[in-house]
């Protein structure tokens, strides 16, 4: 068996990193007897510390080796040994005693002064690199100079003296800095968040001294900020630093020095911004970025997770990767060790750094440099507002922002399952409805029928601020119906356009039957009268698509209005703001459908087309982006994000059409869906029960979205642990939607799934199973046997099974599952970790305990990860005390179930 981090691996790390930090504090034989002892017999034991031990030693000096992966991008350079010391030894008065390490610039030598003017040791960097013109070297040491002289900061390690060896070498005597980098020596010292954060203050205050000095460092990182053993901080090697400009960009002077040749460059990946790594402008943002990966790894033990596609050099032809890089990958973090280096549990850990701390990382790691703090002036400045308890100034970027930048961040989508967002009933624009009368035809029948539209278009709870009370409406609409047949008989044209009026209208009432069949008959009509391509057969499909999605059938509802912009496509070019409002509800639906790369491409082709022009989008319909961008961000289980999106869509919902509107509604039901998922249900409580509330005033209590609320509602009330209650909002929800979308929908599907799961967690075993069998079958039949949500809704099965005494078949149910999950969804998906937890207990539940330890130890370390508030961080918490418990470890249950109730 192994430890409560649940892997091999994982707890050989520990290990390893234990002796480690002991070891680095003993010296010479002492050292030496300690290793012996607490080694043993092992010797890969004994070599990995040893190897960190060399590590330690090479980085505690000024300008450590490049382990930490210096990448020199140049298409010839090689990593050889690089230009010797000088020939005697000696370096104006300084003779060299041993060599520390090597850099970007130059080798570092320990050295003595021996002119007996005074005495004193120093870092001396002879300035040499393989292939650089000896001139340009000269060049490039003299601006180093220029810069470090110009520094006087108690934080950032002095210039001594500067000059030429006997042998024409520049050299730089710096002053011996003697600690370990700012990581190790917290983690030495196990310090909290808030001693981190006071070390952290004192490292950006020198940052921003060097700034004001117009000099930006360009490679700040853990190696080149030290710490002594008296808590003094030392900012290392401004040797690839440039004088900046006044707007704080390179300085661009005539005679200004590029850093290295044509197409090279020295920095550090980890910590290197996304504009450095593409060979764009460095400037103080750089800097800020570099801050903002220190931070987190000092906070969390790890650095950030990055997109590749805004850092990655492997396109570049001339990319060449000098060293091989040491990473700190997901797979080896043990949250255990890391809170436990923090003085804290993991749990504890989540929750200090949630709120304004998470704030403040983000803002740094901004990939767009003007998102960013504006200085590191500033990002200190919020660093005391925090630490005093003060509001950050930081702001999360603007929605108009947001909604141009965001289809680039998510391209590569992932998917929640099985809750569907209301959001996708939105429609994503409507200016086009409007669409152009033809001008030749001016009788009265059609004077008589914009008038009629105009009354049945204001019947619609969603056409605009004025809204009819809806039974008020259902009376218009009935008798309009009615009447139709009699009153247009002789008129076909009319006929059919009120025929598709008047199923639009229906569909915002929520009237699903109704609708589907007036807008089929106005299609039909249109064809009859040869008129298949007429303005009003592709709005008569957009309403058919509203309708079948409402209804629960997005396969319908795509291809629906596939056909629509086939039409506008053929009408006014595929990238019109006509075709692209349609793309945009089709983004919606194969949302609901899980394909996201398809949604995105749609989403992104339909922001550029209703943009495109001068007029730039109308609040109502920038609410209505944001609103796809939120759900988005909640199906790729970016839960933080997406309540800070949906927060933004629904103020300005309200501000754009008031509280009482139904788009308000669906973005309040939205919002506490996003905050139920992050774990803060009481707070989403009174949102969707507000949301709920308006959403039965606007459309009755038949409306499809009331059902969907209502199972928010329970999914709130149940987090809460009111069962009784839950439970009968469950009930109520799955009869809404049998009543409102029919048996064969997604709505039944999901509050079936839903139902059971609640069930189920009350040992009611099998009336959970029947339900989620039926779950099942409507979603293979619904979205696909290989849909996500099928396999979502097979592992909830088979999680039953295996409650039931059966973890055979539960162990085949979750394999089963997870064969659709991770074919859809990356590896750290809270839904695929779900399910890999899942199967550990089926696993263990036939007496392979070291089996799931294993597997639930690398699905804890991917759920702490995750921004959804802990969730399933808890839920891997929990499956982790269950299998110790089986495999009677009580004390490591117990540990466990403290992590799962965020007690330590």
């Amino acid at each position: 068996m192994t430890g409560p981090s649940g892997s091999a691996a994982a707890e050989r790390w520990r290990r390893v990193q234990e002796i480690f930090l002991e070891a680095a504090e003993k010296h010479g034989a002492e050292r030496e007897a300690f290793l012996v002892s607490a080694c043993g017999d092992d010797a890969d034991l004994r070599t990995e510390v040893d190897e960190l031990l060399a590590a330690d030693a090479d980085e505690v000096l000024l300008d450590a080796t490049l382990d930490d992966l210096a990448l020199f991008v140049d298409d010839d350079i090689d990593d050889g040994d690089g230009d010797p010391a000088p020939a005697d030894g000696r370096a104006g008065p300084y003779r060299i005693v041993e060599e520390l390490g090597r850099g970007g610039m130059g080798v570092v030598y320990r050295a003595e002064r021996v002119d007996d003017q005074y005495t004193r040791q120093v870092a001396l960097k002879v300035v040499g690199a393989p292939g650089v013109d000896p001139d340009e070297l000269a060049r490039r040491f003299a601006r180093e100079r220029q810069i470090l002289g110009a520094l006087e900061h108690p934080n950032i390690a002095r210039l001594y003296d500067a000059g030429v060896s006997a042998d024409g070498r520049s050299w730089l005597a710096m002053e011996l800095v003697v600690g370990q980098p700012i990581h190790r020596w917290c983690d030495a010292r196990a310090l909290d968040v808030d001693a981190r954060l006071a070390v952290f203050e004192k490292v950006v205050a020198a940052v921003d001294y060097a700034h004001r000095n117009l000099v930006v460092h360009r490679d700040l990182k853990p190696s080149n900020i030290l710490v002594t053993d008296d808590g003094e901080v030392k900012l290392l090697d401004f040797g690839i630093a440039k004088l900046l400009d006044d707007d704080g960009g390179v300085a661009g002077s005539g005679d200004d020095v590029p850093l290295t040749r044509a197409h090279q460059r020295v920095l550090t990946p980890e910590y290197a911004s996304p504009e450095q790594m593409k060979g764009g402008r460095v400037t103080t943002a750089s800097d800020v970025y570099a801050l903002g990966v220190l931070l987190h790894e000092l906070l969390t033990g790890r650095r950030p997770d990055v997109d590749p596609e805004s850092r990655d050099l492997t396109t570049r032809p001339s990319a060449v990767v000098a060293r091989a890089p040491s990473p700190t990958p997901a797979a080896q973090h043990d949250p255990v060790a890391a809170a436990h280096l923090r003085s804290t549990t993991p749990s504890g850990l989540r929750r200090r750094l949630e709120g304004d701390l998470d704030t403040i990382v983000r803002a740094a790691l901004r990939a767009e440099p003007e998102l960013r703090f504006p200085s590191a002036a500033a990002l200190l400045d919020d660093l005391v507002r925090y630490r005093e308890g003060r509001p950050l100034q930081v702001r999360p970027p603007s929605a108009t922002y947001l909604v141009r930048k965001f289809v680039a961040r998510n391209r590569v989508a992932v998917v929640a399952v099985a809750v569907v967002f209301a959001s996708l009933v939105l429609g994503a624009a409507v200016s086009w409805r409007q669409a152009r009368i033809a001008q030749a035809e001016r009788d009265v029948a059609r004077s008589v029928s914009r008038f009629l539209e105009g009354l049945f278009l204001a019947a619609d709870p969603f056409a605009g601020e004025e809204r009819l009370d809806t039974l008020r409406v259902g009376a218009i609409l009935q008798r309009a119906t009615e009447r139709l047949d009699t009153a247009l008989a002789d008129q076909p044209e009319v006929r059919a356009r009120m025929l598709r009026i008047l199923g639009s209208a229906y569909q915002g009432t929520g009237e699903v039957e109704r609708s589907r069949g007036l807008l089929d008959r106005a299609i039909a009509s249109y064809q009859a009268l040869e008129r298949g391509t007429d303005p009003e057969v592709q709005q008569a499909l957009v309403a058919l698509g509203r309708v079948e999605l409402t209804a629960g059938n997005p396969t319908a509802s795509v291809d629906t209005y596939a056909r629509a912009l086939d039409l506008a496509a053929r009408r006014s070019g595929p990238d019109s703001p006509e075709a692209g409002a349609i793309r945009l509800e089709l983004a919606g639906s194969l949302l609901t459908l899980d394909r996201l790369d398809e949604a995105a491409a749609e989403l992104e082709r339909g922001l550029a087309a209703v943009s495109g022009g001068e007029s730039r989008p109308s609040p109502a319909e920038m609410a209505r982006h944001l609103n796809l961008l939120g759900s988005l961000q909640y199906r790729q289980g970016r839960v933080g994000e997406a309540i800070e999106t949906l927060t933004e869509a629904l103020a300005t919902t309200r501000a754009a059409w008031g509280a009482d509107h139904p788009q308000t509604a669906i973005l309040g039901q939205n919002l506490g869906l996003a905050l139920h998922r992050a774990g803060r249900s009481v707070e989403a409580e009174p949102v969707v029960r507000e949301a709920l509330g308006r959403l039965e005033a606007a459309f009755g209590p038949d409306h499809p979205l009331v059902g969907v609320t209502l199972k928010t509602l329970a999914n709130t009330l149940e987090a809460q642990d009111r069962w009784d209650e839950a439970e009968s909002v469950y009930r109520g929800a799955l009869a809404h939607s049998r009543r409102t979308a029919g048996e064969a929908s997604t709505d039944v599907a999901n509050a079936a799934h839903d139902l059971g799961q609640a069930l189920a967690k009350r040992d009611r075993l099998a009336e959970a199973e029947a339900l989620l069998e039926e779950s099942l079958a409507v979603e293979r039949a619904v979205s696909g046997p290989n849909a996500p949500a099928a396999g979502v809704v097979g592992a909830a099965l088979a999680g039953v099974r295996r409650r039931m005494g059966n973890p055979v078949a539960a162990e085949a149910g979750f394999r089963d599952a997870l064969a659709i999950l991770e074919g859809a969804l990356p590896p750290t998906h809270p839904r695929v970790l779900e399910a890999r937890g899942g199967l550990a207990l089926a696993r263990a539940d036939q007496g392979e305990h070291s089996e799931a330890v294993d597997i639930l130890g690398e699905v804890h370390g991917a759920a702490v990860a995750l921004d959804d508030g802990g969730v399933a961080a808890r839920l891997a918490a929990e499956q982790l005390a269950e299998v110790w418990a089986l495999a009677g470890d009580t004390a490591r249950a117990e540990v466990w179930l403290r992590e799962a109730s965020g007690g330590g």
